[in-house]
């Protein structure tokens, strides 16, 4: 018997029931008790103690099962924020955006453009204003022709007789030259 107490894979707690006897059991026995009521007291501690680390167990696993659930919900939540994010709605609203800002540039350009050919274009007038006949014949002088539209440029080029056509600021003035 003592054999059997000794190799046995379930815990034996011994409990002669006498205080003063001794007996080989108890020697091989996990537990010694003295009398069987306190061996029954010394087991059923040890079963509510189990009962309360697997209480324990169960609310600890449960804790991690609701946060693995919440961590899983959390990842899942992100992959479809990804997802949303690389749909082609909102790849075509990315190139909108692009598209508006590469239009803006454009359209400052060209007003930049524009502005500097403005400018440049009220120089050139200036310039030409500047050098047009009509300026010098606003100034006094006068363009004068010979009866066949020729420029006089000197006065050799007439002789007397000569009709002339002299072109002034606000009108022609005809004259002969003698």
């Amino acid at each position: 018997m003592a054999r059997a107490i000794f190799e046995s894979a379930i815990p034996v707690v011994s409990a002669v029931g006498h205080e003063i006897d001794t007996t080989i059991a108890d020697f091989v026995a996990d537990l010694r008790a003295p009398t069987p009521t306190a061996a029954a007291e010394l087991v059923v501690p040890e079963l509510a103690a189990m009962a309360e680390r697997v209480e324990e167990g169960r609310l600890r696993l449960l804790r991690a099962l609701r946060a693995s659930v919440d961590a899983w919900g959390e990842r899942l939540e992100s992959l479809r924020a990804r997802l949303q994010a690389l749909g082609p709605l909102n790849q075509l609203r990315r190139e909108q955006q692009r598209l508006d800002f590469l239009v803006e540039g454009l359209e400052a350009a060209m007003k930049h453009r524009l502005e500097l050919g403005a400018g440049r274009v009220g120089s050139l007038a200036s310039r030409l204003e500047a050098l047009s006949p009509l300026a010098v014949l606003q100034r006094g002088y006068s363009i004068t022709r010979t009866a066949q539209g020729r420029v006089v440029r000197a006065a050799r080029e007439v002789k007397a007789g000569d009709i002339l056509l002299s072109r002034l600021a606000d009108g022609e003035v005809r004259s002969v030259v003698s």
